[in-house]
């Protein structure tokens, strides 16, 4: 990897129950103007300057892949996956997450504009979301939290990138 790093420490681990309400922690960036945010407990690391390989005939949100550590990783472009405004900025971060996919645990990038942050929310900031939405967009978004003066999206790894790995594995074959 040509770049830079951060890893991120190990989170308490959450009470039994919905993770989504009783999780603190959560890896936090901006997206326009919304704030979007990853359970800390899904983040690996933080990535800067990572050198990308583009897979033809993949889904435009699908950005290629990059060996993180020895492993074939798929970044995806979080901006592009959530149907924001693209924009071409100097500086953007892989996050590196642990999804779920068919019953496997992987590794993914996303990438992101911003350095995120970690903030905590305390369980009565957070509120489950209603998954019924015909927006195919909010089916990423598990939960919201309130900050002091915002509303955090918050995302489930394993939903964001189930189609883009989809779409590579056929790329592949």
């Amino acid at each position: 990897i040509n770049g830079s790093s951060m890893t991120l420490a190990e989170p308490e681990s959450s009470q039994a129950g919905n993770l989504y309400l009783t999780a603190d922690k959560y890896l936090c960036f901006q997206i326009d103007d919304e704030l979007h945010g990853f359970e800390l407990k899904d983040v690996q690391e933080i990535l800067r300057d990572v050198v990308i390989t583009r897979v033809p005939n993949t889904e435009p949100w699908l950005v290629g892949v990059a060996n993180l550590r020895g492993r074939v990783t798929p970044i995806f472009d979080l901006r592009k996956r959530l149907g924001a405004n693209v924009t071409l900025g100097e500086k953007r971060w892989v996050v590196v997450l642990e999804a779920t996919l068919k019953g496997q645990q992987m590794a993914v990038g996303a990438l992101v504009d911003s350095l995120p942050e970690v903030i905590s929310l305390q369980n009565d900031q957070i509120q489950s979301r209603n998954q019924n939405s015909s927006n195919q967009n909010s089916n990423f978004v598990v939960a919201l939290g309130k900050t002091e003066n915002q509303v955090v999206l918050i995302l489930d790894p394993s939903r964001l990138i189930g189609d883009s790995i989809q779409a590579l594995e056929n790329a592949e074959s």
